[in-house]
């Protein structure tokens, strides 16, 4: 659908369709929890309301991870205090604090009825939270370093974690076994990014690789970028890739040829974070900037400020809205147009 015009195949080694023959979770029950929907809630996006650029101070040190719930009423964000913090953005208020980390608070993903998160964190935890009541539901041990990233599908049954342990734990949240239904060991480096889609976990690598376990046909593909993965994206028929070398490349996800790159944002140092919707593609610039660019012209269309001369150390979109974190300070700004 995506496929620029005389796209050859750029990868320099990928291995499509290897047999797994180590996947217990094809043909587990939990493989039909993956198929996630929208909330049924009522959103301030709803009417295509103006959002009002705002900032504020989070008081967290640092924010490592910021992101909408469900219905982009609310976003949560996760810090160096080791605190996640639930923010009305509209407003700039803090309605609830989360405590119960031990260190750093890296990755936050709330569930499609706003009612649980999963948060991971350098003390090798991944933790489930319940909202209303702000408490601890479940913690999950089991990696044998910090936790960089963690998904959650929007039922909110299963959960996804990566480590520099160099391992993906898949994590059954209604179980009571607090044992990974899946260990995928398969990355020979630190795991940076996870991604759950309706058919496919996948999971990005310092090792250059995203690695997509299909869970219907039990087989796994590899594409190779030749560089850490810092982040991806999974889309219908495509696959976006930021690398640490600065690239970022729009995948055929089912052939692995090159569809496009984007380019004019500066990647050198500091881990680059990349979104995408049906007509553009977003990334984080260490100007302070997320870049904007046409998603089938691959131009830069415009580039949406948020804090000048400092890196951003994550951002998320949700429909007319974008929520970005740069030190301890969180953002909101209009999506352009």
């Amino acid at each position: 659908m995506f496929r620029k015009k005389g796209a050859g195949d750029w990868k320099l080694s990928v291995e499509h369709a290897e047999k797994v023959p180590s996947l217990p979770i094809i043909g587990h029950a939990l493989r039909n929890d993956l198929q996630t929907g929208p909330s049924n809630r009522p959103s301030i996006f709803a009417q295509e309301q103006a959002v009002e650029s705002r900032e504020w101070d989070s008081k967290q040190r640092s924010v490592l991870a910021v992101r909408w719930n469900a219905d982009g009423n609310y976003c949560l964000s996760c810090g160096k205090d080791s605190t996640i913090k639930l923010w009305n953005p509209f407003k700039s208020m803090c309605v609830a604090l989360f405590s119960g980390h031990g260190r750093d608070v890296t990755d936050v993903d709330c569930a499609g009825d706003s009612e649980h998160f999963v948060s991971s964190s350098f003390d090798k935890q991944v933790l489930l939270w319940d909202v209303p009541n702000t408490a601890i539901v479940r913690r999950f041990r089991g990696h044998a370093g910090r936790v960089n990233c963690v998904k959650l599908n929007e039922e909110g049954t299963v959960a996804v974690s990566g480590s520099v342990d160099g391992t993906a734990r898949i994590w059954d949240l209604r179980s009571r076994s607090y044992e990974p239904i899946q260990v995928l060991a398969e990355p020979s480096d630190t795991i940076t990014s996870v991604q759950i889609s309706k058919t496919e976990i996948a999971v990005g690598s310092a090792d250059g690789f995203v690695y997509r376990y299909d869970i219907v046909a039990g087989k796994l593909r590899r594409d190779y970028v030749a560089s850490e993965v810092c982040s991806f994206m999974l889309a219908d028929g495509c696959l976006l890739v930021q690398s640490q070398d600065g690239n970022l490349r729009l995948l055929d996800a089912n052939g692995g040829s090159l569809l496009g790159t984007f380019a004019g944002h500066t990647v050198t140092e500091y881990r680059a974070d990349c979104q995408m919707t049906l007509s553009k593609v977003y990334a984080t610039c260490e100007s302070g900037n997320v870049i904007c660019w046409d998603l089938v012209s691959q131009k830069t269309v415009g580039r949406i400020p948020v804090r000048e001369g400092m890196p951003l150390s994550g951002f998320d979109i949700y429909k007319n809205g974008l929520v970005a974190a740069a030190g301890q300070k969180i953002f909101l700004r209009p999506i352009l147009a």
